[in-house]
């Protein structure tokens, strides 16, 4: 008798063992579920970020570019400008020297 007294506590614990084991399940899967889905819509905003990011980093990297482009232009043209106001400063200074020489030499024969 204690065998089938065995056998009934046995099956009556593997009955019980099973009920909690789907009941446990019964909560779990979803929760995992819900969480997983929680994960993945996280990931796609995560990823679009990255992607709005990356689009950012391009259009900034070719706005340095072009302002790159742009202070080589007004370097140039500056340096260009600088050379040109150089040249005419001297050319002037040139012949005011010369005017000047030649109102010394008309004054010293003025004199004689």
């Amino acid at each position: 008798m204690e065998t089938i007294d065995d056998f009934t506590h046995t099956k009556s614990r593997l009955d019980q063992w099973t009920r909690e084991g789907q009941q446990l399940i019964g909560h779990v899967i979803p929760s995992l579920i819900d969480q997983w889905e929680s994960h993945r819509q996280q990931v796609q905003r995560l990823r679009q970020e990255v992607d709005d990011k990356d689009a950012e980093i391009a259009a900034l990297r070719a706005e340095i570019d072009e302002l790159r482009r742009e202070r080589t232009e007004i370097a140039e043209a500056t340096s260009s400008y600088l050379h040109e106001i150089n040249r005419v400063t001297t050319e002037v200074a040139r012949r005011l020297k010369g005017t000047d020489d030649r109102v010394r030499v008309k004054s010293t024969l003025r004199a004689v």
